[in-house]
C-alpha cells in the first residue's frame, strides 16, 4: 500500500513538472517571436500610438529625460518598434541589464520610472518562472528515471494517474480561459493584482501603447500551443503503457506456461 502511494505521488509530481515545462515553452515561443509582434503591431496600428507618446515626454519623464529619446519615439519605424519589444523581452529574461536602448552609441530612456518599475516586477516574475521550470525539468528527469526503471510497479499502481492529473490541470486552465473569454479585462486585472504590487495601471506611455493590445491574442496562442505540445507526452505515455502492458502480459503467459509444465 505504501509503495502504491509513493508511486502515485511521484507520478503526479512528474506530470505536474511536465505540464510546467511545456507551459513555459508555450509562453516563451510567441513572447519572443518577432513575427508575432509584427502581426500584432500591424493589426492594432501600434506604431502610430507609440509615436503619439512622444508629445509631452519632457513633462512626464524624470530628470534623466533626454530630448533625443522624444525624437526617437516620434520618428520610430516599424523595425525599431519590433526591436524595442524584443529588447524588453530580453530584459525580462535577464539577458539585458537595462531597459534603456542604445542608439548610435547613446543611451536613450524611452520608458518612465513607473513603467520601469512594473517591467522590473515582470522581470522578477520571469526569473522565478525560469527557476521553477528548471527545477521542474530536473525533477521530471529524476521522477521519470525512477518510474521507468520500475515499469511493472508503475503500470500496476499509476498508469492512469498522469491522465487524471493532466485532466485536472487542463480543466483549471480551461476554467480561466472561459472566464477570460467572458471578460478578459477583469481576468487581466485579477491576474495583475495577484502577481504585482499595484504599479500596473497605466493610461499612457510607450510601454502601455506598445503592449496593451497584444495580450488577448497572446493568451490564445499560448493556450493552444500549450494543449498541442501536451499532446506529445500524452501520446508517448499511451504507447508506453501499451508497451508495458504487452510486456507484463507476455511475462504472465510465460510464468503460466512454466507452472503448467512443472505440474
Amino acid at each position: 500500500m505504501k509503495k502504491t502511494i509513493i508511486y502515485r505521488i511521484l507520478t503526479v509530481c512528474a506530470t505536474i513538472a511536465i505540464f510546467i515545462v511545456v507551459g513555459f515553452i508555450a509562453i516563451m515561443v510567441p513572447a519572443n517571436s518577432k513575427a508575432f509582434y509584427r502581426w500584432q503591431f500591424e493589426k492594432h496600428n501600434t506604431l502610430e500610438w507609440v509615436q503619439s507618446q512622444a508629445d509631452g515626454m519632457g513633462d512626464s519623464y524624470s530628470s534623466k529625460y533626454n530630448p533625443e529619446a522624444e525624437k526617437y519615439v516620434a520618428n520610430m519605424t516599424e523595425v525599431q518598434l519590433e526591436e524595442l519589444m524584443l529588447h524588453v523581452m530580453r530584459y525580462c529574461m535577464w539577458i539585458e541589464d537595462s531597459l534603456d536602448i542604445t542608439v548610435e552609441g547613446e543611451s536613450l530612456s524611452v520608458f518612465r520610472a513607473d513603467e520601469k518599475s512594473h517591467l522590473s516586477d515582470v522581470r522578477n516574475l520571469f526569473g522565478a518562472g525560469m527557476i521553477v521550470t528548471l527545477i521542474s525539468l530536473l525533477a521530471c528527469i529524476v521522477f521519470l528515471f525512477f518510474l521507468l526503471n520500475r515499469p511493472k510497479e508503475y503500470y500496476e499502481s499509476s498508469r492512469n494517474v498522469p491522465f487524471i492529473t493532466l485532466a485536472v490541470l487542463v480543466g483549471l486552465i480551461a476554467f480561466v480561459a472561459v472566464f477570460a473569454c467572458i471578460d478578459f479585462t477583469v481576468t487581466f486585472e485579477i491576474f495583475h493584482k495577484i502577481l504585482f504590487t499595484g504599479n500596473y495601471s497605466f493610461s499612457n506611455g510607450v510601454m502601455i501603447s506598445m503592449i496593451s493590445e497584444i495580450f488577448p491574442d497572446l493568451a490564445l496562442i499560448i493556450g493552444i500551443s500549450w494543449l498541442i505540445t501536451l499532446a506529445i507526452p500524452i501520446v508517448a505515455l499511451i504507447f508506453y503503457n501499451r508497451h508495458v502492458a504487452k510486456k507484463i502480459c507476455a511475462e504472465n503467459t510465460k510464468q503460466s506456461e512454466e507452472t503448467t509444465a512443472n505440474a
